[in-house]
Parts: C-alpha cells; sequence; structure tokens
C-alpha cells in the first residue's frame, strides 16, 4: 500500500500546507500540483529541516511563471500510473475530457488537477480523477483542502483532508 498527500494552489500558505500535513500519517509521497513553486519548495525545505525524508513530486502552475518545474509527470504507485499536471493546459475549468485523453495517451489510469480550487473526485473515461482543491481556501469562506491517495496493487480511493474554520 502506497499514500501520496496531494496539494494543490497553496498561492503563498506554506502554514496551511504545513497544518494539512500534519493532519495525515503513515505518507510516502508528496504529489504538488501547482500555483506556488515558491511555496513547495519552502515546504519542502521545513520537512528536511524536521528530518522527515518524504519525496516531493510537483509540476508547475499557471501562476509558476518562473518555475522550471516540468507541466506534468507520470508517477508509478503500486499497480498504477499516476498524471500530475496543474490542468489548466487540459482546460479542466470546462471539464475533464482533454486530461483524461492525455492520461490514457500517456498510459496513465489516475489523473490528478488543481487549478479550479474545487475539490472533485470521479471516474471519468476510465480514468481515477482526483482535485484536492486548494490549500489557499483562495477565497473567503472556502475551506483549505487537500487529499490522501491510497494505492493498494490496482485499488485506488482518496481521502479530504479539510482545515475547519
Amino acid at each position: 500500500m502506497m499514500r501520496a498527500a496531494v496539494f494543490s494552489d497553496s498561492h503563498g500558505d506554506v502554514a496551511a500546507m504545513e497544518a494539512l500535513y500534519r493532519e495525515m500519517d503513515r505518507i510516502d509521497m508528496i504529489f504538488f500540483l501547482g500555483d506556488m513553486s515558491a511555496d513547495i519548495d519552502r515546504f519542502r525545505q521545513d520537512l528536511e529541516r524536521a528530518g522527515d525524508k518524504t519525496p516531493v513530486y510537483h509540476v508547475r502552475g499557471n501562476n509558476d511563471i518562473t518555475s522550471r518545474e516540468p507541466d506534468f509527470l507520470i508517477v508509478p504507485m503500486e499497480e498504477r500510473k499516476v498524471l500530475l499536471t496543474h490542468g489548466h493546459l487540459y482546460r479542466v475549468r470546462t471539464g475533464t475530457e482533454a486530461l483524461c485523453r492525455a492520461a490514457l495517451s500517456m498510459g496513465c489510469d489516475t489523473a490528478l488537477y488543481g487549478h479550479t480550487h474545487s475539490r472533485y473526485c470521479s471516474f471519468d473515461q476510465g480514468v481515477f480523477v482526483l482535485n484536492p482543491g486548494a490549500v489557499s481556501g483562495s477565497v473567503p469562506g472556502m475551506r483549505k483542502t487537500a487529499a490522501i491517495l491510497t494505492v493498494e496493487g490496482n485499488r485506488i480511493r482518496s481521502e479530504d483532508v479539510v482545515l475547519g474554520f
């Protein structure tokens, strides 16, 4: 069994990302789906200072203009192949069709994205699709969210992690 912490759209709120991470246990890897690369770099440094060597995988988002990170990554988790992307290049605000086509064309059966700041979890076109929402919450009254992705063999599930008001 493998467990990944999934974050997106921190927009400067590293403290919220750290608080969400403290709510998780037994994490094998960390995925950051873009918007703001500087935040995940700082988060990674804080983890290293604390002795946490959990591997971090991240992609750039539409606001990561100067980032040298890739637009997408493919990460194996047990028997699954996971596509990490921010989502803006696949027009996810209008649906997940283009994202799912891209995932399938890359041999992935799982696609993770951010960008919309809205949590989403579904099987679309045979692809497990997950958006963890936004670490930053972004708008007043919106909760700060992340997710835990658990893969056991080919079985997959997600769990929301939410900071209360």
